[in-house]
């Protein structure tokens, strides 16, 4: 078995969209807080890898997603573990891991944001159901979690 080597890169859906557009925004949420230029709604670039462009029409609910294409960092993660002879690195699979989870996340908040009111509330109707039932998050999750912490200071007293 060879060495492994390192194949990923930097990409970037993760570069660009990600952070070159975070940066921008917060600089500019900084000079509008100094009075020294207007406040511009976060940018987003339509067309990250060369072909796939997306329109700018956020109810183009499929197109969108070329905005924040991540199949070049998937390709980098796969490559890495694809041959077992010639291995990539740990590393690769925690670079490429990272900047598709922060592309994944900026895209999800980018359809947050602009998704209507109705969308929002059938959304959030099974979170809600999961909620308030006796086997949810906060009955069983935070309340239960709490009980054991309870229940295990008073057995070591």
């Amino acid at each position: 078995m060879a060495d492994p080597k390192s194949v990923a890169q930097l990409r970037k859906a993760f570069t660009e969209q990600s952070i070159k557009s975070s940066m921008d925004t917060a600089d500019n949420i900084y000079k509008a807080g100094k009075n020294q230029e207007q406040r511009k709604q976060h940018k987003i670039i339509k067309s990250i890898e060369a072909g796939k462009a997306w329109s700018g029409d956020v109810f183009d609910i499929e197109g969108i997603g070329h905005a924040f294409n991540r199949e070049a960092i998937g390709k980098d993660f796969k490559d890495a573990i694809k041959d077992a002879e010639a291995p990539g690195t740990v590393g690769d699979l925690m670079i490429s891991q990272l900047q598709g989870d922060h592309v994944a996340t900026m895209e999800r908040a980018f359809r947050v944001r602009h998704q209507s009111r109705v969308r929002g509330d059938i959304h959030s109707i099974g979170r809600r159901y999961g909620m308030a039932h006796d086997a949810g998050i906060f009955k069983r999750g935070l309340e239960g979690y709490l009980a054991a912490i309870l229940r295990k200071s008073k057995d070591n007293q």
